[in-house]
């Protein structure tokens, strides 16, 4: 991979659509739905090569950061 943030527009439409169900479902979205994160290309690829992928750990991550941002008091908190 050669960038962080992927455009929907690059793949196939299932593949479109297989971005568009993760980023509805499992991502905290923050900027346009054209693009796909990559933590969520990571959550793709894992699914279509049958890997496994650790995503209960990605998201426990993510509230450990949206804790310490919390408690820094900076403007990416949420909630």
């Amino acid at each position: 991979m050669t960038k962080a943030t992927l455009q929907k527009g690059e793949f196939s439409p299932s593949m479109k659509f297989l971005f568009h169900a993760l980023l509805v479902c499992v991502s905290n979205k923050t900027t346009a739905f054209n693009e796909i994160p990559l933590k969520i290309q990571y959550l793709g690829y894992a699914i279509m090569a049958e890997k496994k992928f650790n995503y209960s750990q990605e998201i426990f991550n993510d509230l450990v950061k949206n804790f310490k941002n919390i408690q820094e008091k900076k403007q990416e908190a949420f909630l």
